[in-house]
C-alpha cells in the first residue's frame, strides 16, 4: 500500500465522509449515469491498466442503483468485454470507502503473452 494511498484512506475516515469530485478525477469515458475514470491508486504490481467505473449519482450498494443506471450498467459491462481482462467489486466493508459504489476495470500484466497470476 502506497503512502498517498494510507494518507488517503487516513483522511477519509477522519473526515468520516467522502465527497467524490469527477472534475478532479481524469475521465476516460462518459455516460448517461457512469464515468470510467482513472484509478489513482492502481494495484499497478499486477495490473497494466487499471481504471474505474463509477455512477454519476453517489451511493453505496448495487440495491440503491435506479433502474436507468442498472440498464446502462449491464449494457456498458458488455461492452468492456474487448477492452478490459477482468471487473472487480469490492464488498462494502472491504472498500476504502464504503458509501462509494465503483467497479475495478483492469488488464492484468503479462509476461511472454501469459498473465503473471
Amino acid at each position: 500500500m502506497t503512502d498517498s494511498y494510507r494518507k488517503h484512506r487516513k483522511e477519509v475516515h477522519q473526515e468520516g465522509s467522502f465527497v467524490f469530485d469527477f472534475d478532479s478525477e481524469e475521465i476516460i469515458e462518459e455516460f448517461t449515469y457512469w464515468f470510467i475514470i482513472t484509478n489513482k491508486f492502481p494495484y499497478d504490481a499486477i495490473t497494466q491498466t487499471h481504471h474505474m467505473l463509477a455512477p454519476k449519482r453517489f451511493f453505496g450498494t448495487p440495491k440503491e442503483m435506479n433502474d436507468n443506471e442498472r440498464v446502462e450498467l449491464e449494457d456498458i459491462k458488455e461492452q468492456l468485454v474487448e477492452r478490459y481482462d477482468g471487473l472487480w467489486e469490492n464488498l462494502g466493508h472491504k472498500r476504502s470507502v464504503p458509501a462509494h459504489f465503483h467497479i475495478h476495470l483492469f488488464e492484468w500484466k503479462h509476461c511472454d503473452d501469459n498473465p503473471i497470476l
